[in-house]
């Protein structure tokens, strides 16, 4: 087994989230890679089955990290994670995990493996976070648990039986009143509380409970794999399959519901096929002022136009794919518009061809202090250029305008003998923007807490920067 590039954990609401990251071998844990994570292809992030552990992933971990960043969690409870003994474990509560060592790890989306309760954790995780997730594979996952065999829920009844049984043996040893564990010993119905390995196998007893029709949430290509003897019933699949839009099911002849036991090479080659058929690796752009934009320092003037692209952005952010999290009457408020035309840093991109405004930015050289947090290294306030409420406008006739305004704030940084640097943040959650600083030439630091106060945004913040001199 290989070793991994970084092992880290994260605590988390009242528990701590053992993460390890597995790359290429050139790629290391430094500004660019944090955590040695490369997202120039989104990595491959697994999770594990019930009372599992990393390790399940083993033969998906080396074969998959050759080619790119592979994320391994083990779920709260389980493997080296812990839990929090006050909060019920639930499936809702792993996917928000995987929601938050995401945006930690600053990495706006990933493919997603997960394996019977990793699989229903991945189900949920791709419902409640679309754009998150480029593709899905749901290894033996179930919505209910009507969704298992009669046979499974006797065998988890039965496992569960046995473990509380062998623990009344080892108690009474110990009080000396049992010599041996070969005596068989009565056990109440409700006798004991339940054991960690008890309360997870008690979790696919009682779990989950998804609406079929929320399946049809799943936007991204997935794929559901079962064995030919599965424990969850074939037409339970069937029924998960119709309600995802691009959904396929596969089975794998002769497997039961433990595939990766000795199925691996079939799951690396399905999984690779999904992953190859919809995805793209980020080609860099050579960033150019465009010929059909101006720039120029907003004047009052210009501000009702202004007012009018903000308006426009948010309207547009409530109809569709709200990648930004912006929301109207909190940010970005007109406020901020007018502010930066009395300090003079509001900067507004017109059309050359209508002479429309179609985007405004501001630029100042006022880094705050808490973006230390990054990891970067120590520069003079005053030689730090930021950008702030990049916003550009849906009715622009014009493309190409996030990369005219980059390319006119690095021409401007360069103008400017003092300033050695380019610094600006984005949420993980914005995909696009974050694909298009790092092909741009951006490097990505650690991402920090910033708490964005009544938006729909993670609390965890990308910071980037592009060195001047």
């Amino acid at each position: 087994m290989i070793s991994p590039t970084v092992v880290t954990s994260f605590a988390y609401d009242e528990a701590v989230i053992h993460v390890e990251i597995y790359s290429p071998e050139e790629i290391i844990d430094q500004p660019g890679t944090p955590y040695g994570v490369s997202v120039k292809r989104p990595p491959l992030l697994v999770l594990h089955g019930n009372a599992g552990s990393i390790h399940e992933f083993d033969q998906q971990i080396e074969y998959f990290s050759k080619q790119r960043t592979v994320i391994a969690i083990d779920s709260r409870g389980q493997g080296k994670s812990t839990v929090n003994p006050e909060l019920e474990i639930t499936y809702e509560i792993m996917a928000d995990d995987v929601l938050e060592i995401m945006n930690r790890l600053g990495v706006p989306e990933v493919h997603l493996l997960g394996f019977s309760d990793g699989a229903i954790t991945s189900l949920l995780f791709a419902k409640n976070n679309p754009f998150r997730v480029k593709t899905l594979t749901a290894i033996g996952a179930n919505i209910d648990p009507k969704g298992l065999t009669t046979q499974a829920r006797e065998d988890i009844k039965e496992e569960i039986k046995r473990l509380k049984k062998e623990r009344k043996q080892e108690e009474l040893k110990a009080q000396g009143i049992l010599e041996s564990s070969e005596y068989d010993v009565e056990l109440s119905e409700h006798e004991f509380g339940l054991e960690p390995e008890e309360v997870l196998l008690e979790l696919l007893m009682a779990h989950p409970h998804i609406k079929l029709s929320a399946l049809s949430e799943i936007h991204c290509p997935t794929l559901i794999i079962t064995g030919e003897h599965d424990m969850i019933k074939p037409e339970h699949t069937k029924q998960i399959v119709s309600q995802i839009e691009h959904a396929e099911h596969k089975v794998i002849q002769g497997a039961d519901h433990f595939v990766l036991a000795g199925y691996s090479h079939k799951v690396n080659e399905m999984v690779e096929e999904l992953i190859t058929a919809n995805e793209k690796d980020l080609k860099p752009i050579e960033l150019s002022l465009s010929e059909n934009l101006t720039t120029e320092i907003a004047t009052e003037a210009d501000l009702e136009e202004v007012k009018q692209v903000y308006n426009d952005m948010i309207d547009s952010l409530e109809t569709s794919t709200n990648y930004a999290g912006w929301k109207r009457g909190v940010y970005p408020a007109v406020e901020i518009a007018e502010k930066g035309v009395k300090d003079g840093d509001l900067f507004v991109v017109r059309q050359k061809s209508d002479g429309k405004a179609v985007a405004s930015f501001i630029l100042r050289y006022d880094l705050p202090f808490y973006f230390s947090a990054a990891g970067w290294e120590n520069i003079e306030q005053e030689a730090v250029l930021m950008i702030h409420t990049l916003i550009v406008s849906p009715k622009a006739k014009s493309s190409g305008i996030g990369r005219h305004v980059l390319a006119f704030m690095e021409d401007y940084a360069r103008k400017n003998p003092q300033t050695k640097a380019i610094r600006f943040n984005t949420s993980p959650q914005n995909v696009p923007a974050n694909y298009l600083y790092i092909r741009s030439g951006f490097i990505r630091y650690y991402a920090f807490l910033q708490p964005y106060r009544g938006l729909d945004i993670p609390d965890w913040t990308n910071p980037y920067e592009k060195r001047i001199r």
